[in-house]
């Protein structure tokens, strides 16, 4: 399974795509988003990703979830305010459709994340 080409060119255009899940429980939301970044264009990104290797592009995945409550009355969700976190970075875009495949029923359910809530 490939990335769609949808999700390619957002990632190429935006750098993230995003989509809410299921959550657990009622009280909260969930979420799956993926980024693409170049480890050289932040500082010490080069260092501090070495341990993946030498590449031009990494994948971040996440898939978390948050208190309903923070999203609905549009306050800032800090980093320890996400549950049940799940955070990869990965370097090559098979590893990454894969983790992806097994949180999303379609990986072609990623979308620009101003189609959905994601808070982050």
């Amino acid at each position: 399974m490939a990335l769609p080409d949808h999700v390619v060119e957002i990632l190429d255009s935006i750098g993230q795509a995003a989509v809410e899940v299921s959550a657990s429980f009622d009280t909260l939301r969930a979420f799956v988003g993926v980024w693409r970044f170049n480890p050289s264009d932040i500082p010490g990104g080069i260092k501090r990703y070495a341990f993946l290797g030498s590449h031009d592009v990494l994948y971040v995945l996440r898939r978390f979830e948050v208190n309903r409550e923070l999203i609905d009355r549009d306050l800032d969700v800090h980093p320890e305010q996400l549950l049940t976190l799940q955070c990869i970075t990965v370097a090559d875009v098979a590893i990454a459709e894969s983790i992806l495949s097994t949180w999303l029923p379609s990986i072609g359910d990623l979308g620009e994340p101003r189609h959905c809530d994601i808070p982050i």
